[in-house]
């Protein structure tokens, strides 16, 4: 199983590295955009300082965010490449990790807000992922995922 999953996380790492220069007008971003604006509405409801976003991206959604709130915002991904993107578009304004989202490099009960945008149905373990947003999470945080992919029901 250990194999399996380090196999999924290595195909989603080289997918997203080849598809970063091109990920923002291609059918994968630009079909969802419509969940996106109903997410980026819930999070203007949601009080909060420290925001962490799994699998961040080119950083959209941070930005976004950064637009109308003065908070710290964090975001981790898996691809190098997409994340240079992300360094690209929001500079210092953001402390952005490359890694694992089975091994968050962040400290207990860090983030009162964690985003989890069209990420979920590629995690091979996403048990152990919400454990790790568990543990990161401040108490009362709160936990907004959309993910709207075929194969989402079937994990």
């Amino acid at each position: 199983m250990r194999d399996k999953k380090r196999a999924v996380k290595e195909n989603t790492k080289k997918h997203f590295n080849r598809a970063a220069s091109k990920y923002e007008t291609s059918h994968a971003f630009s079909g969802p955009l419509s969940q996106n604006e109903l997410m980026y509405e819930r999070i203007r409801e949601i009080p909060f300082e420290n925001l962490l976003d799994i699998g961040c991206g080119t950083g959209i959604l941070l930005s976004r965010i950064l637009e109308t709130r003065d908070v710290r915002v964090s975001g981790i991904d898996i691809s190098k490449e997409m994340l240079g993107i992300a360094r690209e578009r929001l500079g210092d304004r953001a402390e952005l990790v490359e890694g694992d989202s089975e091994n968050l490099p962040f400290g207990d009960g860090e983030f009162d807000l964690v985003t989890w945008a069209s990420t979920f149905h590629r995690f091979p373990d996403p048990a152990n992922v919400l454990a790790e947003i568990g543990r990161v999470m401040a108490p009362g945080g709160t936990l907004v995922i959309k993910d709207c992919c075929s194969v989402f029901p079937l994990r």
